[in-house]
């Protein structure tokens, strides 16, 4: 009969678990086992992991046999407590499942990887990269021989979370450090060279064949969007590139960000300046900025700008061939007092308007107006004295061509009148003159009658 030693037990158990852990002198602190023993590492282990502690906490009592009921004991410390099982744990601490070498862990499910961790070992930093979903997925470059991944730069926390496809086309990856693809196939995060950190931060939310390839660039989803310049953007939509940095694409269909800090947006929209604007309807053309720090707009539907809530909020609208329309109203409007047009007449008349030049851009053109600070002072209009409100310019010029108007007919009716009067005096004098003159006409007829009889 095999009497069954406690070297021996430990021995069994460390076969039946995990390869034993370096040891130091003496055995795992027990006085009464050689560090050079063949058995010191299994029952450091046997230690570590709690199956047992000892006789004592500094003799181990090698050669006294094990009962049944310690063997017992000890293969239920090494098979509940150390191991995780169907159902569940209750370790009493935070559960630990992997290496502690240099190899990589994998989960498999139905015979599939599901999961492939990497922890990478960078001087005294370590690092940790996760290609989730398909097993296509990676967080690896592509490289021509392996002897170029070798000599590559390592990527550091790199993140596939899912998705991917049986075509390598379809696959997931992440090429660069702490870049990330969410979900979604044949997404690319990172540029793919040689130097890990170029496109560092990359992320790619999901849909298909988007590729974020600089430093912090974001892609949301959508399908076949290309972000290749830093802290660029694209929220989802078709077709879509971002070679500006820090440009944005919303969504939509085959719109271009070329310039730093530009947006584009709707269907062939090109941003091609710095700094621009650029929206684009569904017309089919495609529709350049012309000029850095511009607002560019095509909606031949009209515009519309709306402010305020209600069943009728205010609004300004232009259409194709129209100006612009602004809400007046008289549902929206109170307080109401008609104004006095020559009163109003009478301080525009006073008002001084001055010719003027703008400054900084566009400095060379030339207009006319007034000054803010004098329209305000002259009709106490607006919210300050630093801008003129349309409607309050338009407003003052009606009211005072109403004024003038009404001062104009009454000049009309008096100018009227007196040539009315001077007429009605022209009538009386030549009436009076073409009686005199019948008169003196008469008179000498009858001196002519006078003379013949004599």
């Amino acid at each position: 009969m095999t009497i069954v030693t406690m070297p021996r037990l430990a021995a069994l158990a460390l076969a039946l678990a995990l390869p034993a852990s370096a040891h130091a002198a003496p055995c795992a602190g027990f006085t009464d086992v050689d560090d050079q023993s063949s058995f010191c590492a299994s029952v450091e282990w046997m230690k570590n992991r709690g199956i047992t502690l000892g006789l004592t906490p500094t003799l181990y009592d090698p050669d006294s046999p094990v009962t049944r009921l310690q063997m017992a004991a000890f293969m239920y410390r090494l098979g509940f407590q150390n191991a995780f099982l169907k159902g569940g744990n209750a370790f009493g601490a935070t559960a630990v499942l992997g290496t502690t070498d240099a190899h990589d862990v994998e989960i498999v499910a139905n015979g599939i990887r599901a999961l492939h961790v990497r922890g990478v070992q960078d001087g005294i930093f370590s690092y940790v990269n996760i290609a989730a979903g398909h097993p296509l997925n990676a967080v690896q470059l592509t490289c021509a021989t392996i002897l170029q991944c070798l000599l590559a730069d390592p990527i550091r926390g790199g993140t596939v979370a899912g998705g991917g496809h049986h075509d390598p086309l379809g696959s997931n990856r992440v090429t660069d450090s702490y870049a990330t693809v969410s979900g979604g196939r044949g997404n690319l995060a990172g540029n793919d060279n040689a130097d890990e950190g170029d496109s560092a931060l990359a992320t790619v939310g999901g849909g298909e064949n988007n590729e974020a390839s600089a430093s912090r660039a974001t892609i949301g989803g959508g399908s076949s969007n290309h972000a290749f310049a830093a802290l660029a953007t694209i929220g989802g939509g078709e077709l879509n590139i971002v070679a500006g940095r820090g440009a944005t694409v919303p969504g939509g269909e085959q719109n271009f960000a070329v310039g730093d800090w530009s947006l584009a947006a709707g269907f062939r929209a090109r941003a091609d300046h710095h700094g621009t604007f650029v929206f684009a309807d569904a017309q089919g053309l495609t529709f350049p900025s012309l000029a850095a720090n511009s607002f560019n707009v095509r909606a031949s539907g009209g515009v519309r700008f709306v402010t305020g809530t209600g069943p009728t909020p205010w609004s300004c609208v232009t259409s194709s061939g129209n100006s612009w329309s602004c809400s007046s109203d008289r549902a929206l409007k109170q307080d109401l007092v008609r104004l006095d047009g020559e009163a109003v007449l009478d301080r525009l008349a006073a008002m001084p308007v001055y010719a003027w030049h703008p400054k900084g851009a566009n400095a060379h053109v030339r207009h006319y107006g007034p000054m803010a600070q004098d329209f305000h002072a002259a009709f106490g209009l607006g919210d300050d004295d630093t801008m003129i409100g349309m409607q309050d310019a338009d407003g003052v010029a009606l009211a005072a061509i109403q004024g003038l108007n009404r001062k104009l007919e009454g000049e009309v009716a008096a100018l009227r009148a007196r040539n009315e009067a001077l007429e009605a005096a022209l009538r009386e004098r030549m009436r009076r003159l073409e009686d005199a003159l019948s008169a003196l006409t008469n008179e000498l007829r009858a001196s002519q009658d006078v003379a013949a009889r004599r």
